[in-house]
C-alpha cells in the first residue's frame, strides 16, 4: 500500500483542500435548491447538506495529506 503522506506538491494540495473546504461553506448553499423551489439542473438535485459535505469533506482530506506530506519533508524524514 502506498503512503498516504507522500505527494510530490504539498503546498498545492493544501491549497486545494482550502478551496474545497471554502466551496463546500460558502458556495454550495448558494448553488443548491431551496426546499420550496423545483429544481432546475443537475447540481441543484444534489441536496444542500450532501454537497457541503462531500466538499468539505474532500477538502479535509486533501488538506491532511499535503500538510502531513509538508510536515514530513520539513523535518527530513
Amino acid at each position: 500500500m502506498a503512503k498516504f503522506f507522500n505527494s510530490p506538491h504539498p503546498v498545492a494540495e493544501m491549497g486545494l483542500g482550502a478551496v474545497f473546504v471554502i466551496m463546500g461553506v460558502v458556495v454550495g448553499p448558494v448553488v443548491a435548491a431551496p426546499e420550496d423551489r423545483v429544481n432546475q439542473g443537475p447540481l441543484n438535485m444534489i441536496p444542500t447538506p450532501v454537497l457541503v459535505g462531500v466538499l468539505v469533506v474532500c477538502g479535509v482530506v486533501v488538506f491532511a495529506q499535503g500538510l502531513g506530506t509538508w510536515i514530513q519533508r520539513k523535518r527530513g524524514r
